[in-house]
């Protein structure tokens, strides 16, 4: 529940481009601390596709002695809110052309092998695509890594209303990789549009 208390505030932090935000005491007082931010921040990120615009984050940590009294979470924007709102335009008018070949009466199945195909198609694998660890670099670029397939795909299936969700680990090479994880039918399935992309093997 405190978890839930810190990933509301970040989430509406990034939401809204805000710096500065105090995360609450009720967090504190559980036993939170600086080093569970990071894996509530990347849990706010994981979950949401569309805040392509921020990059990290930093904390201000306030002490009493040697009591932590307070902690407050910064977003990190390289872009400003000028910026960020015609990117995210670009970004929705493309992803609005996208969801055109595919009605939300489709199966989730037709829906989610629509998706796959789509981005495959339209998206060249591309180690140093710039932006490529968000959808930008997907929908305006097209050109990216695996995580931009992959939120590309959350950002998509989560339109057409598919429970998708994002996740990362390393191959059995050990190079970090991200792909999704998809609910259709009832049952749950993985998806990994790079791996799909016959242009991510050229580039190997």
């Amino acid at each position: 529940d405190a978890e839930k208390l810190w990933y509301q505030a970040i989430d509406s932090t990034i939401k809204d481009m805000l710096v500065n935000q105090e995360l609450s005491r009720e967090g504190l007082d559980a036993g939170l601390t600086e080093n569970d931010i990071d894996k509530i921040f990347q849990c706010v990120l994981n979950d949401h596709p569309e805040y392509f615009y921020v990059e990290g984050y930093t904390y201000t940590r306030f002490t009493r002695l040697d009591e932590t009294v307070k902690l407050e979470f910064s977003g990190t924007y390289p872009l400003s809110k000028e910026q960020t709102e015609k990117r995210a335009a670009e970004i929705q008018a493309a992803a609005e052309e996208i969801l055109l070949g595919i009605s939300m009466e489709a199966s989730d199945y037709d829906k989610v092998k629509y998706v796959y195909e789509t981005l495959i198609r339209n998206t060249e694998y591309d180690m140093n695509a710039s932006d490529n660890q968000n959808i930008y670099s997907v929908f305006v670029k097209k050109a990216s890594v695996c995580q931009g397939y992959a939120k590309a795909v959350q950002y998509l299936l989560n339109q057409l209303e598919v429970e998708c969700t994002l996740v990362t680990g390393t191959v059995d090479t050990g190079e970090g990789h991200a792909w999704n994880l998809v609910k259709v039918d009832g049952e749950y399935y993985y998806v990994d549009a790079t791996w799909g992309d016959a242009s991510y093997m050229q580039d190997e």
